[in-house]
């Protein structure tokens, strides 16, 4: 369990790159702010 914010990171990434691609009006950035902060 100790690699999960790792993980949890990477997916992070990638949901915001995927966002960019496919999704320019998903509040994506607000969504990882709100879980991250």
């Amino acid at each position: 369990m100790q690699s999960l914010p790792a993980i949890l990171l990477l997916a992070g990434f990638t949901m915001n790159r995927t966002r960019e691609m496919m999704f320019p009006m998903f509040p994506t950035e607000w969504t990882w702010q709100k879980f991250t902060r």
